[in-house]
């Protein structure tokens, strides 16, 4: 593949070059001589730094080999950026947070991801998956990611059951493509577990609540994008919440410890926080929507230098 890349931009005489995720990077021809393309890599998230959280939640040996991924994944992102133009992250946190651990010294660049606001928006005429009676709490995403997993069953068994007590009528929604043992393990009566479904916004429409407990995280969340921009009130954790602009309490609710994050929900459902979803898509719609996030992109791919040498 890198001969290809190489021969490419011979024949094509390549200008410009994108790398997405840094496992890319083998196959770019990153030269800072200035006699090769203009090579911007797109890291998106720090992901040493999430192996490192899967080694602290791990044992023995998957602790060890999450630890030794962390280290030379660390090594090899920060020798491939040194070698790039520019390097770009989903947010300012994940930036300052990758120039504390590589100290290079290329150009780090923050770059929010973005959600199709027209797309992502609630519509009269839809459907709800749901049946009459049911109350639904919706997590989204793709059910064989790690960080994914560990987020459903720790809601299941250390949430759910103080909103079960509360709320009798509630269901959760666990949907998204290639769900793993340990969550197909979860469905029964009161949890639905989907696998794929054509489409999620029903699901985040005629959601009571939608919730992104995650306890491993880097960057931002989409799925906590998407569901604000359903305008549906979100709940989510520490975790989930960094890199993200948002005010808790007014764009969504923040809570890391299982009564904290059950007492939120059932506020939900109380109508406590009726206007919580509106701001929240205000928010997304204002910030998140992709033409500002690209404008920003095509900026530090060109070399605009007073763009490309911003950084956290």
């Amino acid at each position: 593949m890198a001969a290809w890349v190489d021969g490419l931009a011979a024949r094509r005489h390549l200008s410009h070059v994108v790398v997405f995720s840094s496992a890319m990077a083998q196959y770019a021809p990153l030269r800072r001589d200035g006699r090769g393309p203009r090579c911007v890599l797109d890291f998106v998230d720090v992901d040493a730094d999430k192996w490192a959280q899967f080694a602290r939640r791990s044992r023995w040996p998957m602790a060890w080999l999450y630890a030794r991924e962390s280290r030379t994944l660390l090594s090899h992102d920060s020798r491939v950026a040194q070698a790039s133009a520019a390097s770009l992250f989903v947010s300012a946190p994940e930036t300052a947070l990758f120039k504390e651990l590589s100290g290079v010294e290329t150009p780090l660049t923050a770059v929010p991801n973005g959600v199709d606001v027209t797309y992502f928006a609630p519509c009269s005429a839809r459907p709800s998956p749901f049946a009459d009676d049911a109350t639904a709490i919706v997590f989204t995403g793709a059910m064989d990611y790690w960080a994914n997993i560990d987020a459903v069953r720790w809601f299941a068994a250390a949430v759910w059951p103080l909103l079960r007590e509360r709320h009798p009528h509630l269901r959760f929604y666990v949907v998204g493509a290639r769900p793993s043992r340990q969550v197909r393990a979860l469905a029964c009566d009161d949890i639905v577990v989907s696998g794929r479904v054509p489409d999620v916004r029903p699901y985040l429409q005629h959601a009571a609540a939608v919730v992104a407990p995650m306890r491993i995280a880097r960057g931002i969340q989409n799925k906590l994008l998407e569901g604000m921009a359903m305008a549906r009130p979100v709940v989510t954790t520490s975790m989930g919440l960094q890199g993200l602009d948002a005010v808790p309490g007014r764009h969504l609710l923040v809570a890391d410890e299982p009564m904290a994050m059950a007492d939120g929900i059932s506020a939900i459902l109380h109508g406590a926080y009726g206007d919580l979803g509106v701001r929240a898509r205000g928010l997304v719609c204002d910030q998140y929507d992709w033409p500002a996030a690209m404008a920003r992109f095509l900026a530090v791919v060109a070399g605009d230098k007073a763009i490309a040498e911003l950084s956290a």
